[in-house]
C-alpha cells in the first residue's frame, strides 16, 4: 500500500482571472490527493490547450476535471479526451469524471448531454445515492445523502446503455458508473471547497443575477462539506487495489 502509483490529470477548465490563469482545478485535486496519498505522483496535462500524455502506459488512474466549456461545444480538444476514455476503458484504468469530466465519460461512451431546463446548479447541494450504491467502491463508507459542493448549467439527459446510475438530485444524473468497468462520473464537485465555491459564485454574481438567481442568498448558503471528499479517498483506494504488485 505504500508504493508510489501515478495520477494523470486532465486539466479541461481554461485559465481563469479568477484563479490567477492558472490549472486551478488540477491544483486543488492534487493538493487533496496528495494528503491522502503522500507517495502519489501526481501528473497534469493541460487537454483544453492540446496536452495529453504520449501514452497511458504508466498511468495508473486518471481523474477529469470541471470546465466552463460544455462537452457538446465542439472544439477539437474535447473530441480528443472523449477518445483518450475510451482507450483508458480498453486498457481498464481507473477513471474519475468531475462535472465536465462526468458528462465527457457519457458523451463519448452513447449518453446524451444538454443544457439543463431547470437551469444552472450552484452552491451547496444535496445528492441521494440510489440502492446500489452501497455496494460501489467510489461510495464506499458514505451515507444516502452527501451534502456537495455544485457549479454547472449542462446534465446528461441521457446514459451509456450499460452504465449504472449510482446519484441522482431534482436537478439529474449527479452519479454514474460505466457498466463494470473502473469508470465513474460524478457531477459535483468533490475537489472544491467553501471558499473556492465563493470566490466562484462572487465572480459569477452578474451572469447569477441575469439568470434569475439570487446571487447573495446562494453564497451566504455555502456551508463547508467533508462528504465528498470521501470519494476522492475511495477512488485512490480503487487504483491502487486495482494496481497491486
Amino acid at each position: 500500500m505504500g508504493s508510489s502509483k501515478t495520477v494523470a490529470i486532465f486539466e479541461t477548465n481554461p485559465p481563469s482571472p479568477v484563479f490567477n490563469n492558472t490549472p486551478a482545478h488540477a491544483s486543488w485535486f492534487e493538493t487533496i490527493l496528495l494528503k491522502l496519498r503522500p507517495q502519489l505522483c501526481v501528473q497534469t496535462y493541460r487537454v483544453v490547450a492540446g496536452e495529453f500524455p504520449k501514452s497511458l502506459r504508466n498511468i495508473d488512474g486518471i481523474i477529469v476535471t470541471g470546465s466552463s466549456k460544455e462537452v457538446y461545444d465542439g472544439d477539437p480538444w474535447i473530441a480528443e479526451t472523449a477518445k483518450w476514455m475510451r482507450e483508458a476503458k480498453q486498457l481498464y484504468i481507473p477513471v474519475l469524471g468531475v462535472c465536465f469530466g462526468h458528462q465527457i465519460i457519457a458523451q463519448a461512451f452513447g449518453g446524451k448531454v444538454t443544457k439543463n431546463p431547470k437551469g444552472r446548479e450552484i452552491g451547496t447541494c444535496s445528492v441521494s445515492l440510489v440502492r446500489r450504491a452501497a455496494d460501489d467502491p467510489l461510495f464506499y463508507g458514505l451515507s444516502k445523502k452527501l451534502s456537495v459542493q455544485e457549479s454547472h448549467k449542462s446534465i446528461i439527459i441521457k446514459l451509456p446503455k450499460s452504465a449504472k446510475m449510482l446519484g441522482k438530485n431534482t436537478f439529474g444524473v449527479q452519479a454514474f458508473r460505466l457498466g463494470e468497468d473502473l469508470m465513474w462520473g460524478v457531477q459535483f464537485h468533490p475537489e472544491v471547497s467553501a471558499p473556492i465555491l465563493k470566490k466562484v459564485i462572487l465572480a459569477r454574481k452578474p451572469i447569477l443575477n441575469q439568470e434569475g438567481l439570487n446571487a447573495e442568498k446562494i453564497y451566504r448558503s455555502v456551508k463547508p462539506t467533508m462528504q465528498s471528499r470521501k470519494v476522492l479517498k475511495n477512488f485512490l483506494d480503487i487504483v491502487y487495489d486495482h494496481t497491486k504488485s
